[in-house]
């Protein structure tokens, strides 16, 4: 079981290229949007914030069977630029709930939206 709050924001994004080599979600997708279809390219995003990646790297050290509880950032819930994550997410996971908190859960008047999946 993993239970994890990432450090998340665009002031921290992940530039190593041989670091983002090791992730899918690092890969540039595109969007098929009539047949809503993310497929992923070869080529690597030139940044990515480290919040995906944690998706990915806990999905990694999880074991066939486990569970995971993780602290997101609504964007990538409902961002329709990160529907690639979500997609990755459903296709390789199986998505028991995702749980909106109030905006002051984990520092008072910072506004930013989480959730738990």
């Amino acid at each position: 079981m993993i239970v994890t709050n990432p450090p998340f924001g665009s002031k921290i994004p992940i530039k190593d290229k041989a670091i983002l080599e090791q992730f899918e979600l690092a890969h540039i997708w595109q969007q098929d949007k009539k047949n809503n279809i993310w497929t992923m390219a070869e080529r690597l995003q030139s940044s990515v914030p480290p919040e995906i990646l944690f998706i990915e790297r806990c999905t990694q050290f999880l074991k066939s069977g486990g569970r995971m509880g993780i602290v997101l950032p609504d964007s990538i819930l409902g961002s329709p630029g990160l529907g690639y994550i979500r997609e990755w997410l459903i296709q390789n996971h199986r998505i028991i709930a995702s749980i909106d908190l109030h905006a002051d859960t984990f520092q008072p008047r910072n506004g930013t939206q989480t959730s738990v999946l």
